[in-house]
């Protein structure tokens, strides 16, 4: 499976998208808390279904 820099929701996926715009994966705290590495970070990160 060849890789594609579309997000699945069909926008460029970058790491301000995921966190912060794509309607399928934003962190609804936002990039600021995902930093904070507090427990609702640590599970969507865990969660997310994006290969980092």
């Amino acid at each position: 499976m060849e890789q594609s820099p579309l997000c699945s929701c069909g926008t460029e996926e970058t790491i301000k998208h995921i966190v912060e715009e794509c309607p399928i994966t934003k962190f609804e705290e936002g990039i600021a808390k995902l930093h904070e590495a507090n427990s609702e970070a640590i599970n969507w990160l865990n969660n997310l279904e994006i290969p980092l």
